[in-house]
This record gives structure tokens, sequence and C-alpha cells, in this order.
């Protein structure tokens, strides 16, 4: 180590072969003395001082002097106390060394410091917006509430900063190593993040609002409390990662790996998830509303009261999700997989679910259906094809009453269809089929339509008149008044059932139009008997 002339600094810096993140402590620093790899400062001292203007604590703000900078050598300012110093706008340092410099609250917006070597600095408070970082060598600096907005950090070395409460907003950190950084309340809203690495970066309320996260890694960051309102963090990384309670309203997430992330209760209202990864993740409570997960990997996810009304989830995987009281009105499930899930208690009303792998799915008596396919674009093929697989889920479940109200549906659906498309005999076939079975679902309806039918055709023998072959083929009738109210009702039900069960004993036979009412009652009875059958048999091989 050589010494300074009298009249000179003499104020020691790390020759330009040592590192600055070679000199962890003071025996480091005693060692570089000792091996001859410190050199000392030649300037000229000023007055009343023992240091050079650089090295002195005495200098001040600059009022924008200038730093006159030898291109063909770089400027050398160790240790400088640069405390406040204003730098002008969009001065150039070339590749200037100021190692360990005190520039804390400087002012070196717009300033060109690409390629210059700050590593060990005390930024602490400077303002170093806009300012071009590009390259520059920041290992060990300090720069908590330093003001860093619009700056460009792109491949700068930010090895061991302290960045607690710097302001990012708007900063190019593109390509940078953020991994295991303090980021807590620092303002990165609209930063420029895509390829960063933020790997298990504490980002606790900070701000990253509209900021670009294309392609970052952020496994195993905290999020906690970080706003991450209309963020692009498609193909992003957030692998483990929690963000339970997060805003992420209509941010962009396609292709983002969540997998084993916490999500619960979290605002994904709007969400581009198309084709991400949210396999075996936490959402429990989260709010997916109209957002998009089209193709996207939810299986095993646990979706416990989830909202995903109007969410797109077509050709999506949801095999074995946990979605017990999951809010699904009016959610697009086309082709998607739902093989295995649960989905108790879930509400499904007008989810669209043509194509949708249905095979083993867990519902019970309160999962809601219905009102699928209703709108005036709708199919009539989409429509049966999703009722037909809810009958048969609610069949393999055990829930009869969820069967037939599927069925009857289905049914009513291809009527109006008929109606609609003016195949008229095909919709009077189906209403009658309706009307006397309600689609084959309603013994009960058949039974009392034979009731009906008896005892309005025992009302209508009465007056029409009744003989009597044992009494010697006497007539009886209200308008004869011949036998008791009693005798005549009693009879003439009689004489009704006979008919319409078609055992004819004979013994009374109807007389005038009562032989056209005992034809036709014959006729409905053994419609009506076979309907019956028909119904009770259906029901039985259930």
């Amino acid at each position: 180590m050589g010494e300074a002339p009298p009249g000179r600094c003499g104020f020691e810096m790390l020759a330009a072969d040592v590192h600055s993140h070679e000199i962890l402590d003071s025996d480091s620093l005693r060692e570089a003395v000792e091996s001859n790899r410190v050199a000392v400062c030649r300037r000229e001292t000023v007055d009343g001082s023992e240091r050079c203007r650089w090295h002195t604590d005495e200098l001040g703000e600059s009022g924008g002097e200038v730093l006159e900078v030898d291109h063909d050598r770089p400027l050398v300012l160790d240790g400088a106390e640069l405390s406040g110093f204003e730098f002008r706008d969009e001065q150039s340092l070339g590749e200037a060394r100021l190692r360990f410099a005190d520039l804390s609250t400087a002012d070196l917006s717009g300033v060109d410091l690409s390629g210059v070597d700050l590593s060990g600095a005390d930024l602490l408070g400077a303002d170093l917006s806009k300012a071009n970082l590009d390259f520059a060598d920041l290992s060990g600096a300090d720069l908590p509430e330093a003001n860093l907005s619009e700056a460009n950090l792109s491949s700068a070395n930010l090895s061991d900063v302290g960045l607690l409460g710097a302001d990012l907003s708007e900063a190019n950190l593109e390509f940078l190593d953020l991994s295991n950084k303090d980021l807590s309340n620092a303002n990165l809203s609209r930063a420029f993040l895509p390829n960063t690495d933020l790997s298990e970066a504490d980002l606790t309320g900070a701000d990253l609002s509209e900021a670009d996260l294309f392609d970052a890694d952020l496994p195993e960051a905290d999020l906690t409390g970080a706003d991450l309102s209309e963020a692009d963090l498609a193909r992003a990384d957030l692998s483990e990662v929690d963000l339970a309670r997060a805003d992420l309203s209509e941010v962009d997430l396609a292709r983002a790996d969540l997998s084993e992330a916490d999500l619960s209760s979290a605002d994904l209202s709007e969400a581009d998830l198309a084709r991400a990864d949210l396999s075996e993740v936490d959402l429990a409570r989260a709010d997916l509303s109209e957002a998009d997960l089209a193709r996207a990997d939810l299986s095993g996810a646990l979706l416990r009261k989830v909202d995903l009304s109007g969410a797109d989830l077509s050709y999506g995987d949801l095999s074995a999700v946990q979605a017990a009281d999951a809010e699904l009105r009016d959610a697009t499930l086309e082709r998607a997989d739902l093989s295995k899930a649960d989905i108790f208690d879930a509400d499904l009303t007008g989810a669209a679910l043509y194509g949708a792998i249905l095979a083993d799915i867990r519902l019970n008596a309160n999962t809601k259906f219905g009102d699928h396919y209703t709108g005036e674009n709708d199919t009539i093929e989409r429509a049966t094809w999703t009722l037909r697989q809810i009958e048969q889920l609610s069949r393999e479940s055990a829930l009869p009453e969820r069967v037939t109200e599927a069925v009857v549906e289905r049914k009513t659906r291809r009527r109006r269809h008929h109606w609609k498309e003016g195949n008229y005999l095909s919709w009077l076939r189906n209403a009658g089929f309706g009307l006397l079975t309600k689609y084959g679902e309603s013994p009960g309806r058949v039974v009392g339509l034979s009731i009906g039918t008896i005892l309005v055709s025992a009302g209508l023998f009465q007056h029409t008149g009744i003989r009597d072959t044992t009494s010697g083929g006497e007539v009886i009738s209200f308008a004869l008044q011949n036998t008791t109210a009693a005798n005549l009702v009693g009879k003439s039900l009689y004489l009704s059932t006979v008919t319409f069960t078609i055992l004819g004993y004979g013994d009374l036979q109807p007389v005038g139009r009562g032989q056209l009412v005992a034809t036709v009652e014959s006729f409905f009875g053994a419609l009506l008997m076979a309907l019956l059958v028909f119904v009770l048999g259906r029901r039985a091989t259930r």
C-alpha cells in the first residue's frame, strides 16, 4: 500500500481488484491492508481538512455540481461522503466506483449509473427515480426508503440489498434475482418484473398493482396483504404461495403455477386463470365469479363455499375437488372433468354441463340443479343430455325425487320443442303422456284419474238409468225416483267399477245413453290400468 504525499487526501480504499463482497468484517479489511490490497486517495485536500472534497463529511449539498469523469479512466470515489449531494440530471458516471460511499438522501434522479459499482453504499432515502442502473453493482448496498421509481435496474446486482419500504413503482426489474429479499410494504405498482426471481421474498403489504410479473418466479413468497389488483401474473410460478385474502380481481394469471397455494378467501373475480395450475389449492370461500378458468387444472382443490358463479371452467380438470356448498350458478362446465367431485349442497343452477365427465360425483338432496340451457340459442340436444346426466346421477345417489324432477323437465322441454318445430302430433302425444302419468313418474296421478273416471261415470249412470237383472230387469234412476238415493248411488258405483275394470258381471246393465258412457269408461279403464302397471314397473326397476 502506498502512502499519500503531503497535501494529499490519503483516504484508504479497496484496490480495484478487490470485490466489496470479500470485505465482510474488520478482519477481512485488515487482511486486505496487510496484503497490500488497499489503495489511497491522492486527491488534493481542501482548506481546513485533511481530506479531499470527496472524502470530507463537510461537502453538503452541491446544487447540481457535475462530477468530472474521465471516460478513459474510471472515477474512483470509494467511501466518498456524498450525503445529500445533488447530481445533475442525465449525468453519466461511466463505470465509476462508489463502493461504501455515503449517498444517503443524495439526488441521483435521472443519472446514468449503468455499470457503476455501488456495492456497500449507503443509499438510505436517496432519490434514484428514473436513474439508469443497468448492470450496476448494488450488492450489500442499503436502499431502505429509497426512491427508485421508473429506474432501470435490469440485470443489476442486488444481492444482500436492503429494500425495505423502497419505492420501485414503474421500475424495470427484469431478470433480477430478488429471492429472499425483504420487500415488505414496497411500492412496486406498475413495475416491470418479467422473469424476475422473487422466490421466498417477503412481499407482505407490498403494492404490486398493475405490475408486470409475466413468467416471474414467486414460489414460497410471502404475499400476505399485498395488492396484486390488475397485475400481470401470466405464467408466473406461485406454487405454495400464501395468498389468503389477497385481492387478485381482474389479474392475469393465465398458465400460472399456483399448485398447493393458499388462496382461501382471496378475491379472484374476473381474473384470467386460463390453463393455470391450481391443483390441490385451497380456494375455500374465495371469490372466482366471472373468472376465466378454461382448461385450468383444479384437481384435488378445496372449493368449499367458493363463488364460481358465471365462471368459465370449460375443459378444466375438476376431478376429486371438494366443492361442498360451492356457488356454481351459471358457470360454464362444458367438457370439464368433474369425476369423483364432492358437490354436496352446491348450487349448479343454470350451469352449462354439456359434455362434462360426471362419473362418481357425490351429491345430495340439497345440491341444486335447474334452468340449464334455457336461452333462445341453446339447443334441445344440450338440455336433453344435461338432464339425462342429472337423472342418472340422482338415481345413483338414491334421490328419487331428483330423478322425477329431471325426467319431467326433460320431457317438458321436448314437448315445447315439438310445438316450436311444428311437430304437433308429437306434441299431442307428449302432452297426453304428461297429463296422464306426469311422464311415467306419478302413479298417484294415474290412480287419481282412475278414481275420477269411476266417480264421473257413476254419476252419469245415475241419470241415464241402470237395469237391475236381479230384480226382474227393473230400471232405476234419479228421474224415475223408484229407489232410495243410497241404493242408487251404491249400485251406480258398483256398475262403474266393474265397467272400468272390464269385469262385467252382468247383474247390473247400463241403459240408453249409459251404454255409451260404459263404452268410453271401459276404454279409459283399460288404458289407465295399463299405464298404472307401466309406471309402477318403471319405478320398481330403478
